[in-house]
This record gives structure tokens, C-alpha cells and sequence, in this order.
């Protein structure tokens, strides 16, 4: 008797999970994003940026945080580097734990929630501004594209999420 109700608590369990994913905006499950795709998309969002008269940094992430693709636009400032690191950075490692795909939507769920946590920004290597997307293929995670050297975080991630776009 004992094991049938274990066994039902697991399974609706389970299927409670199951739902809870299927609602999710950043998908829990991965796949690996082909070098063509993160090339494309990091050289889209640096010529969209160039377009509008920005210099940035364009750098995709896999799943696990690590570099796939770096692109540095002509005259693009040191600092910029880091920072489109560390915006992907942040995103590729808190974006699926609060369901966000957008480091300005992160910025936003941790900063300014009733359940804001600071102590996340003072994380070396973590940055919490705009200017990185997920990278969503076939329904599942596959990277993050962080941009920097806008003046202004909103102006990356509007670069960003064209370099993306390209590859949908």
C-alpha cells in the first residue's frame, strides 16, 4: 500500500514537472549550436550594431558558458570585451534557473523583484545589464549572444536578438 502511494506522489510529480517545462520561456533541455550558426549570429549582431553607428563585441557562449565564437568590430573599445563575456556569461548560467532569456530580463528578476539577490552581481565574471540573448534551436538551449559597446545595454541586446534572428 505504502509503494502505490510513493509511486503516485512520483508520478504526479513527474507530470507536474513535466507541465512546469513545457510553460518555461528558456527551454531546460540543450542542443549543440553548429559553428556556422554561432558565426552567423555574431556577425549579424556586430554589422546590425555597425549599421546604426555602434562599435561592439559580439561573442557566443555554449550552454555551459564556455567561448564558441568572439567577433571584435573594427574600433571597438577594450572594456567591451569583458563585458559581452560577461553578459553572456551571466545569462548562460542564471537565464534557465529564473525561466529568462534576456540579460536585461534577468537584470530586472534579480535587481528589482521581492526576491532580488545583489550579492549575484559582486560573482566575478557575472555581469547583470542588457545586451545578451539565449539562443533557442529546435526548442532547446543552445548558447547565449552577448554584445557590447553601445551606449546602452538595450541598444546590445537590440543587436543581439538580430544576430539570433538570423539564424531562426
Amino acid at each position: 500500500m505504502i509503494y502505490r502511494i510513493v509511486f503516485s506522489l512520483a508520478l504526479v510529480s513527474m507530470l507536474g514537472l513535466a507541465d512546469a517545462q513545457e510553460n518555461r520561456t528558456v527551454p531546460i533541455d540543450t542542443v549543440t549550436l553548429s559553428m556556422a550558426d554561432a558565426l552567423q549570429a555574431a556577425s549579424t549582431a556586430v554589422a546590425s550594431c555597425e549599421a546604426d553607428g555602434y562599435r561592439v563585441v559580439a561573442i557566443v557562449l555554449n550552454t555551459e558558458g564556455n567561448i564558441q565564437v568572439f567577433l571584435r568590430g573594427d574600433g571597438t573599445t577594450s572594456y567591451a570585451i569583458d563585458s559581452a563575456r560577461m553578459k553572456a556569461y551571466t545569462l548562460a548560467n542564471l537565464g534557465p534557473i529564473r525561466d529568462t532569456a534576456t540579460s536585461s530580463g534577468l537584470a530586472n528578476s534579480i535587481l528589482s523583484s521581492g526576491n532580488a539577490n545583489p550579492q549575484l552581481s559582486n560573482i566575478p565574471g557575472m555581469l547583470l545589464v542588457g545586451g545578451a540573448v539565449m539562443i533557442v534551436k529546435d526548442g532547446k538551449r543552445a548558447g547565449v549572444l552577448g554584445v557590447a559597446g553601445a551606449p546602452g545595454g538595450q541598444l546590445d541586446e537590440a543587436c543581439a536578438t538580430k544576430g539570433i534572428d538570423a539564424i531562426q
